[in-house]
């Protein structure tokens, strides 16, 4: 019996050991975290599902604000999203928008812990984002909610069509809309 409960115990403390926090950033008062916290579970559980499963991937995802969009990755354990996702009602990013959102900073730290990717193309990195949001939100969709891919079939080619050729973000969305995989996934959601 002893051996068992020192087993569950390890386990227990594995669990734990490889979990990330959402946490506040530098410049977020405590206040405004807190706000966030106890307001934006309830009105977005989807999204706070998703950060569950992403923090208990060995990731931190800190609320802090962002110069530039909702989102970003550093390194291969943090994720930064801006407060403003949770707080106000964002017409253009309702809530499954913010999780591909979500998705696709999470598909960055994939890539980063990758140990033989070791590339500085960014559009490599952008590509490997998005493909993984991609796959994520499929799987989703299985489980009877096509909505973050829907977001995707809306949003992804409009940025293909609207974004600058240079833009790293826009030469990987180039490269994964010519794909018979994302082909397959306009023939399913459109």
């Amino acid at each position: 019996m002893y051996k068992i409960f020192m087993c569950s115990l390890f386990i227990l403390f594995l669990s734990k050991a490889f979990a990330g926090e959402v946490k506040r950033g530098d410049d977020l008062s405590l206040e405004k975290f807190e706000y966030i916290l106890s307001k934006s579970m309830s009105k977005l559980p989807k999204l706070w599902s998703v950060i569950d499963q992403i923090t208990n991937q060995d990731v931190n995802i800190y609320i802090t604000p962002i110069e530039k969009g909702l989102g970003k990755a550093r390194g291969k354990n943090s994720i930064y999203i801006a407060p403003r996702a949770f707080i106000h009602d964002l017409k253009a990013y309702p809530e499954d928008r913010l999780i591909v959102v979500l998705l696709h900073e999470y598909g960055h730290i994939l890539f980063n812990r990758q140990s033989n990717r070791k590339s500085n193309n960014k559009a490599e990195h952008e590509y490997a984002a998005f493909k993984y949001s991609v796959q994520h939100a499929l799987r989703i969709a299985e489980k009877g909610d096509s909505g973050p891919i829907r977001q995707l079939v809306h949003y992804l080619p409009l940025r293909v069509q609207n974004g600058k050729k240079s833009d790293p973000h826009t030469i990987a969305l180039k490269k994964l809309t010519k794909e018979n995989f994302w082909s397959d996934v306009l023939s399913k959601y459109q």
